[in-house]
């Protein structure tokens, strides 16, 4: 084996077990993993973390600055199933493969990714593109028609010249990818961090439907608890209070005590007691009514004849 195709299927294998380390750190949770590269490396090598990072975090971190950032988000396939690490296993990433050395980390448990609209509201102030627009970001190919004075432009022209407008103006660029245009990809993030214009770049892929399912019944379990836990301990707070209150009231409130009368029972018992009593009233009413119903005294075995009756 030639030493090219050696260290090719050397560095293919290394993505393919990052990816499934992602798997087995993730377990049945909604979590992504997640590449980033950097114009200015912060670590040597490649740093493998596998704790768990919320989207939140590892975005802003990326658009914090003020240069280009771009995320690129693959979807999942229409089965379901998650595309980067499928498109990865198979070898339909030469590039990414390629750069995989030059990736200043590699985060395994990304939480939170759960498609475009997360993304977007993590990265903050971002702008959502498609592959197309992203060649001509970098490539400076965008194009900004004017219109002839005394002219009204289209209003297709219009809503074109304003999406221009903000692609120019945009820093963090999040990059809605299909997973059926994994070449297209492959070509993407290899041009994104090959461009001096862009400070990062983060590859990652929405998760698979069962995973996203299974973490979202895990986040509802856990906010089912925590309010259980806030119940009891508002319950024990109260309980407290009025413990202290109790016993302010015996050393202290005397005085303010006086004209304050207390009852034994609650509206509900004394409904309950009322309800008893005219129940135990109806039922000793109606059993001594059937008590007083009366027969005859005397049972005969033969009738008297027609007519002697008397």
């Amino acid at each position: 084996i030639s030493h090219d195709k050696y260290k090719k299927t050397i560095m293919m294998m290394k993505i393919t077990v990052s990816l499934i380390l992602s798997t087995l750190f993730v377990g049945f949770a909604s979590a992504s993993p997640a590449f980033v590269w950097r114009k200015e490396r912060m670590n040597d090598a490649v740093v493998h973390n596998s704790e768990k990072i919320k989207a939140e975090d590892l975005f802003s971190q990326v658009s914090e600055s003020s240069s280009l950032a771009v995320v690129f988000l693959m979807r999942r396939f229409e089965n379901g199933d998650e595309g980067l690490s499928t498109l990865a296993g198979k070898g339909m990433l030469p590039g990414v493969e390629a750069k995989y050395e030059d990736a200043d980390e590699v985060h395994h448990y990304v939480t939170g990714v759960e498609g475009t609209r997360s993304v977007l509201r993590d990265c903050g102030n971002a702008l959502l593109v498609s592959l197309s627009e992203l060649n001509s970001k970098l490539t400076d190919q965008i194009v900004i028609e004017v219109g002839v004075d005394g002219q009204m432009m289209p209003k297709a022209v219009k809503e074109a010249n304003k999406r221009a407008r903000a692609l120019t103006s945009a820093n963090t660029l999040v990059v809605d990818v299909k997973a059926t245009e994994g070449n297209a990809l492959d070509k993407a993030v290899v041009m994104a961090i090959e461009n001096g214009n862009v400070e990062s770049v983060v590859l990652t892929a929405v998760r698979s439907r069962d995973e996203v399912k299974i973490g979202r019944d895990e986040a509802a379990r856990n906010r089912f608890v925590m309010q259980q836990l806030k119940t009891q301990e508002r319950r024990r707070r109260l309980e407290d209070q009025a413990d202290q209150e109790e016993g302010d009231d015996d050393g202290n409130n005397n005085e303010a005590q006086a004209g304050v009368h207390f009852v034994a029972m609650t509206p509900n018992i004394f409904a309950g007691l009322l309800f008893t009593a005219f129940f135990m009233m109806i039922a000793y009413t109606g059993l001594s009514c059937m008590g007083a119903i009366s027969g005859q005294d005397v049972y005969v075995k033969k009738m008297p004849t027609i007519g002697k009756e008397a």
